[in-house]
């Protein structure tokens, strides 16, 4: 029950963010292309420095031998997930309207039902509750995830037009992102004891950065969530369910 009211009340605290941000944007404080410029300082900023910071300073060679198989059972369970998605997303989307594309659709849900939100939200979330050895355990268990992510997941995502012709070079730019690459860096710099060496006002730096990662996270979502008619939203899913029963 402990866990349960702690995830609770993290869950609360993530929540009035994204009310925040919802209403930044219907009230206009904020303009309309702010999401934009959000979504890089979490991709460029608040996210690599988070897991840079964290490796550096958790990922230490007992550490690791201690937690390595993290990273195997996340394989292991990306990979299942992945393969039980296709069945699935055909039991879902089983017809559509003439001259519709079903493997787009179909597509959508596999990477809904094969990956969960590990990013922003689960960064969040775990940090709050279990600190930062909690924090080092679960970006090792969702590193081949975040991997998959970028790679299958985006690869499924893009509409059948737009994918690029330089398929090799293509994955591994789309696999080679800034958290993912400070993560590696970092983990890599906490192995061989640097950590203490670094000097105190750039962990301090490193770490005021990674605290933002949260609840701008959130504000992004709340802010996004706003530019959308959601009574249109759930009018249309209505319609959409009732005919998978016709």
């Amino acid at each position: 029950m402990e866990i349960f009211y702690l995830v609770l009340q993290q869950m609360a605290v993530m929540f009035l963010f994204m009310v925040v941000g919802y209403a930044l944007r219907k009230m206009k404080i904020l303009p309309e292309g702010t999401d934009k410029v959000l979504s890089k300082l979490e991709l460029f900023v608040f996210l690599p420095a988070m897991n840079f910071y964290n490796q550096l300073k958790n990922c230490t060679p007992e550490t690791f031998s201690e937690n390595y198989r993290l990273i195997i059972m996340g394989g292991v369970l990306v990979v299942i997930g992945v393969a039980l998605a296709y069945p699935i997303s055909r039991l879902i989307i089983r017809r559509g309207g003439d001259g519709e594309d079903l493997s787009y659709k179909r597509n959508i849900y596999r990477y809904a039902l094969a990956i969960a939100n590990t990013g922003f939200f689960g960064n969040f979330l775990v940090l709050n509750i279990w600190g930062e050895k909690g924090l080092f355990e679960y970006t090792l268990f969702t590193f081949c995830i975040t991997v998959v992510i970028y790679s299958w997941g985006l690869a499924i995502l893009m509409p059948s037009g737009t994918k690029a012709k330089n398929g090799a070079k293509s994955l591994l730019k789309r696999v080679c992102t800034p958290a993912l690459i400070a993560l590696v860096l970092g983990a890599t710099l906490g192995l061989v004891g640097a950590y203490e060496y670094v000097p105190s006002f750039i962990t301090t730096t490193l770490s005021g950065a990674s605290e933002c990662m949260g609840p701008s996270a959130m504000i992004l979502s709340g802010f996004v969530i706003a530019g959308y008619d959601l009574k249109r939203i759930a009018s249309q899913r209505a319609v959409y369910v009732a005919s998978l029963f016709r």
